[in-house]
Order: structure tokens, then C-alpha cells, then sequence
């Protein structure tokens, strides 16, 4: 789909692939608030703390010196990488000496749960992104005429494929 000012708009990023009964974009907005929230810095860290406070790791498997070795070397890209960013820097030494002091046996799974972050922020703000677009389109559309096309499109494509 093209908006208006000729931008593609990937509608497996939108969330939405059906006819809703409340406002689609409601809905949108919605889902984009809930999105930033969830993966703001502050309360992804604040989820890995408090989810790393309650682990009891059993850490009965004991790595061999080369695994070690690899273990040292991707914690320090992790801390070069994360602690390091001016986005999640204090939150991840904030969390890490948290984890260190309170629950030290969680803190290979705190590290990895931070590492995952890198990941989750790109990705829910490449999601966001195109949410916006979305919501930026319909609004220029109107919701009538954007479901209008919607399944005016479905059933071309349908056709096309039977």
C-alpha cells in the first residue's frame, strides 16, 4: 500500500490484519503507546532487576576454561556495547550492580536479558515507525475509505488467487 506522499506502507508491520470492531486507529495508537512503554529503557531495565531478584538459578553446569574465556570476552562486549550507550548506559550498570550485589547467581541471565535489548529496541522502534505510518495514512484517508480499499484490495487478491 502507498500513502499519500508515496511512502510504502508494510502492512505486516500494522498489527492489524482484519476488520476491527473499535477505531482502527485507536487501536494503532494504542498499540504504539503500549509498544514504547513496554520497551522504554527505563522499564525494560526495571523488568530485568526485578525478574533477575527472583531467579534461583541452579548453575550446576560448570563451563571449561576455553568457554570461560568466550563467556569473558561476550560480557565485555555486552558492557562495551550497552553500558557504554548513552540511551541504556546508567540503567545497565544500575541493573548489573544491582543483580551483582543482591542475587550474583542471576547475573549471567540479567547480562543476557540486557544483551536482548540491543535487538528488542531496534525492533520496536522499526515497528513503531511503521505504526505511525499507518495512523499518519488512515488519517489522511479517512477510516472509511481506508477499510474501503482494504477490502476492495482483499478481494482482487483474492480473486487473483483462486
Amino acid at each position: 500500500m502507498i500513502s499519500e506522499d508515496n511512502t510504502k506502507i508494510d502492512q505486516t508491520t500494522s498489527g492489524l490484519n482484519f476488520e476491527t470492531k473499535r477505531p482502527r486507529l485507536d487501536i494503532l495508537t494504542d498499540y504504539s503507546y503500549i509498544l514504547r512503554y513496554i520497551y522504554s529503557p527505563e522499564r525494560y531495565y526495571e523488568r530485568i532487576i526485578h525478574t533477575s531478584l527472583k531467579l534461583i538459578p541452579a548453575n550446576k553446569y560448570k563451563p571449561g576454561f576455553v568457554r570461560q574465556m568466550k563467556m569473558v570476552m561476550v560480557f565485555s562486549k555486552v558492557c562495551i556495547k550497552v553500558g557504554f550507550n548513552k540511551i541504556t548506559g546508567w540503567l545497565y550498570w544500575k541493573m548489573l550492580f544491582t543483580v551483582l550485589f543482591k542475587n550474583p547467581r542471576a547475573i549471567e541471565a540479567a547480562v543476557n536479558l540486557a544483551a536482548m535489548y540491543i535487538h528488542f529496541y531496534k525492533q520496536s522502534k522499526y515497528i513503531i515507525e511503521h505504526t505511525h505510518k499507518e495512523i499518519n495514512y488512515i488519517n489522511n484517508l479517512g477510516e472509511m475509505s481506508y477499510n474501503n480499499l482494504k477490502l476492495i484490495k482483499s478481494n482482487n487478491h483474492n480473486i487473483l488467487h483462486k
